[in-house]
């Protein structure tokens, strides 16, 4: 890849439990570097050559973001870090020279192949690439940028700005409201987005199911819940928004991970058939899983366990409740990244 891209992820406080999980999917990318701005000062990041990492208190990232927007923040608690995503490139510039895109990220996931996802073809046509806070990527020095965030208004009718000023996070790094849906009004040409006409290129798992459900890239097992869920509820607010129904009913979901790939495994309940689709990630929404096994590289998640990977996933195995609710010695991991 030619083009040179960098996440960003501030995290304080402890970390999820399946983090190593993460972050080798984060190694795993070589061709993009990831900036972990944290106090956890015995994280270890090193030998890998496209991790870095900063050691600092939330306090001290407080101060940062003070000095760099060069007004005081209400900033009482990470969660509201969130609204401050699309401003990252600013108040992060020091770690940006010599990239051409930066971006944010979140850790309540696993990322797949991102390269082949996001392409330098992609890159080299659009500036702002994504929709939700999961994953952004956007060009360093968009011209373009400025007039987006001053154009910006969240759910309430407030300016990008004034929301900044509240305690409560207003979802400014967001679609159906945020900063994404005023770049794409304004500048739909240069706007990159993870929907397709059928189906989004990752999956977001709500937690308010015991099962893994997407409430996007699922169908009709959603029932009412779907009815009071944003993509319901907002949809007039932007074209991307529209969720298409499916025919086919995704059940027993299950994700692998193996050979630096993530797969979203499935039976069709219409076909009986299991079918596997590559996806760029899996968003966990910060679902508790439990630990059973030390392997980073290869392995499967279930809707609570994260587990060694089966020689064969068939549709016995994805019917089996056992084998994706768990059984075995349940644990943490001690994981090596390699």
């Amino acid at each position: 890849m030619k083009n040179r891209i960098i996440l960003i992820l501030p995290y304080f406080g402890k970390l999820p439990n399946f983090f190593p999980f993460w972050l080798q999917s984060c190694v795993n990318n070589k061709n993009i570097d990831f900036l972990i701005i944290t106090d956890n000062e015995n994280l270890e990041v090193s030998p890998n050559k496209n991790i870095f990492k900063v050691t600092m208190t939330f306090d001290d990232c407080r101060a940062i973001i003070e000095e760099k927007l060069n007004r005081r923040v209400l900033l009482e608690r990470p969660y509201k870090l969130c609204d401050y995503k699309p401003l990252y490139g600013k108040i992060f510039e020091d770690y940006i020279e010599g990239y051409e895109f930066w971006g944010f990220c979140d850790c309540d996931m696993i990322f797949g192949d991102i390269s082949k996802f996001i392409t330098d073809e992609i890159l080299n046509n659009y500036r702002f690439i994504g929709d939700l806070g999961h994953l952004h990527i956007q060009k360093v020095d968009d011209p373009n940028f400025r007039k987006v965030l001053d154009s910006t208004y969240n759910r309430e009718g407030l300016s990008f700005w004034d929301a900044l000023a509240l305690s409560k996070n207003c979802t400014l790094d967001e679609l159906p409201y945020g900063v994404p849906a005023t770049y794409n009004k304004l500048f739909s040409q240069w706007y990159y987005s993870f929907f397709t006409p059928t189906h989004r290129l990752y999956d977001s798992l709500s937690n308010e199911y015991d099962n893994f459900i997407d409430t996007y890239n699922f169908s009709e097992e959603l029932g009412p819940k779907y009815l009071n869920s944003m993509y319901a509820c907002d949809e007039w607010k932007n074209s991307l928004w529209k969720r298409v129904p499916y025919s086919e009913r995704k059940k027993f979901v299950a994700y692998k991970y193996q050979n630096k790939k993530l797969y979203r495994c499935y039976v069709d309940e219409t076909s009986g058939q299991v079918k596997i689709v590559e996806l760029l990630y899996a968003h966990f929404y910060k679902r508790k899983f439990h630990i059973q096994t030390n392997n980073t590289q290869k392995y499967i998640i279930t809707p609570n366990f994260i587990k060694e990977l089966p020689e064969t996933i068939d549709e016995a195995y994805l019917k089996n409740k056992n084998s994706l609710l768990g059984g075995g010695n349940v644990g943490s991991v001690g994981a090596i990244l390699q």
